[in-house]
């Protein structure tokens, strides 16, 4: 799938007609959702008094789709310690949600670097992790997550994936997951280079559906904070301290279905 690129429209579901009436998308309620993305009202998911359902989901994908993390981190080791600046292993959760570039910039802090040097890292790094990342299957993938991405597609709820990083795609395609989203962005899309809560305005739009309407799932504290500001739900994945201002928050994907997270999704942000 073209990066960027949707799949054509499911039916969607609307309230006026049940919970199980089926109607065909309507051109000029998609451009009045499509403003609704454009503009979003920064305030809590109950601005209305009364929460639509849900109807989409957006997923990062290194840490949430794809068990990549400590792949990151190792790549960024060793790149940034060959060229003699050392890496602190509480940087590792800092670096989640970040570009290639903002990595670096923070793994470096206040310290100064040559432009040459600098750019001969990020060109190491990504040449390290693109080894590390040819080695990856399907066993690769977050523990549940096929099995979760099967309940949202038979509920014939949205989905996205959104990255920071240009390799996302490669990933992805590694994993065997590259068919299974309505949308794709990540860095090497003029989009996916964006700030996150671009990333999530841009993916929102693109499924046409409203912030209020779906469901972010990360494994950023930053990248969590954004979507709650734009009004959209939040499941974390991870540590419970380093993500408590998700509404939600999950070690992985086992044992849990779509319909018990979305209820339970409901309760946490009443």
């Amino acid at each position: 799938m073209a990066e960027g690129s949707v799949k054509q429209d499911r039916p969607r579901r609307t309230r006026a007609n049940g919970p199980d009436s089926m109607v065909q998308p309507n051109p000029v309620d998609n451009q009045r959702m499509d403003a609704c993305v454009r503009e979003p009202t920064l305030v809590g998911p109950h601005q209305d008094g009364e929460r639509a359902a849900i109807r989409a989901v957006i997923f990062d994908v290194d840490g949430v789709l794809a068990d990549t993390a400590a792949l990151h981190v190792e790549a960024w080791r060793s790149a940034v310690q060959d060229a003699g600046i050392p890496f602190l292993g509480e940087s590792a959760d800092s670096l989640r949600g970040l570009s290639r570039r903002a990595s670096l910039e923070r793994i470096l802090g206040s310290r100064p670097l040559d432009n040459s040097l600098f750019e001969r890292i990020l060109v190491d790094k990504n040449a390290r992790y693109r080894k590390a990342i040819a080695a990856l299957t399907a066993d690769n993938r977050m523990p549940g997550v096929t099995g979760f991405l099967l309940e949202l597609e038979k509920l014939g709820v949205k989905t996205a994936a959104v990255s920071a990083s240009r390799n996302a795609k490669f990933v992805l395609q590694r994993l065997g997951l590259n068919e299974r989203f309505d949308v794709f962005l990540c860095e090497s899309s003029e989009v996916g280079a964006a700030p996150a809560p671009q990333r999530f305005t841009a993916a929102a739009g693109e499924l046409r559906c409203v912030p209020h309407t779906c469901v972010v799932v990360e494994d950023s504290a930053e990248n969590i904070r954004f979507a709650r500001q734009l009004g959209m739900f939040t499941i974390g994945i991870g540590e419970r301290k380093r993500l408590e201002n998700a509404h939600l928050i999950i070690p992985s994907f086992v044992g849990v279905t779509p319909t018990e997270l979305f209820k339970k999704l409901e309760i946490a942000a009443n």
